[in-house]
């Protein structure tokens, strides 16, 4: 469930502006299809080249400093905005190009994905499209290289977990230079530098 370095740069490279940004955001803050959906501009900090966002799913912080390649990417896609449909949207960094929510559940207990269906499309594309290897593998392949920090404190905090240890209860904080440390590790795995 995860991606080598070659496929996602290939992938950066086949895909579209919007799509582009989603794939930074999944290997950079190991973000899934939610986390991009939910994204509101006022959680980036394109200046300090930083997220603070809490993870929908379990409310906790996260902080996830940014590549240049992710700043830029960001930067692009929001001078080629789409219009949200609805106001509560307005905040959202993202929409699809009708102008709604990327991820959305329907009544019929269905979701429309354009985050997924968008990777799909490059990885077919590419021809690298395999079984069970969907947006939520870039967050499994951020974690993998992160681990070989050992710092794993950070790599929580950059992700949204908890480990629900003592010292989790009792870590106030961690520093921007761990946190620096491990999205650079990943980074350096990825475009090889």
């Amino acid at each position: 469930k995860m991606f080598e370095a070659a496929e996602i740069r290939a992938m950066l490279e086949t895909a579209r502006i919007h799509t582009k940004a989603w794939i930074l955001l999944g290997i950079n803050c190991a973000f899934i299809q939610r986390d991009v959906s939910d994204l509101t501009i006022r959680a980036v900090d394109l200046h300090k080249a930083v997220i603070d966002f809490p993870r929908g799913k379990t409310a906790i912080e996260r902080r996830a400093p940014l590549w240049p390649e992710t700043v830029d990417a960001l930067k692009e896609s929001l001078a080629n905005p789409w219009t949200p449909r609805q106001p509560e949207e307005v905040d959202h960094f993202f929409v699809t190009r009708q102008g709604n929510e990327l991820v959305r559940d329907h009544r019929s207990e269905t979701r429309s994905d354009a985050v997924h269906d968008a990777l799909e499309r490059v990885q077919k594309k590419l021809e690298i499209k395999r079984v069970k290897r969907s947006f939520g593998a870039l967050r499994h392949t951020f974690r993998t290289i992160a681990d070989e920090t050992c710092d794993f404190p950070a790599i929580l905090r950059i992700m949204g977990h908890s480990d629900h240890s003592i010292s989790d209860h009792y870590r106030e904080r961690i520093s921007d230079d761990r946190l620096n440390r491990v999205v650079g590790h990943v980074r350096e795995w990825l475009f090889q530098t």
